[in-house]
């Protein structure tokens, strides 16, 4: 499946569907536009989902992913062509 699964729990919060399936893309939008129960529930639970996402919670996760990129570049031991 494709999509921010960090972010989106398939089925829960969204829809994911396998990446390059147009097919299963336009089978996900059909099936939220004919079903107005899934897309106010998935759009609720959306919301709650997205709110975990403020800018602080954001830059936190990207200075841990920088640090980590760091460190491996410093432990990296480079060796002869």
């Amino acid at each position: 499946q494709w999509g921010p699964r960090e972010m989106v729990e398939d089925e829960k919060d969204g829809l994911l569907v396998e990446d390059g399936n147009v097919d299963a893309l336009a089978a996900g939008l059909r099936r939220l536009l004919g079903d107005e129960n899934l897309r106010k529930r998935l759009g609720a639970a959306a919301g709650v989902s997205a709110a975990r996402f403020t800018p602080e919670y954001v830059m936190q996760n990207w200075d841990q992913v920088i640090h980590a990129a760091l460190a491996a570049r410093d432990n990296e031991e480079l060796l002869p062509c």
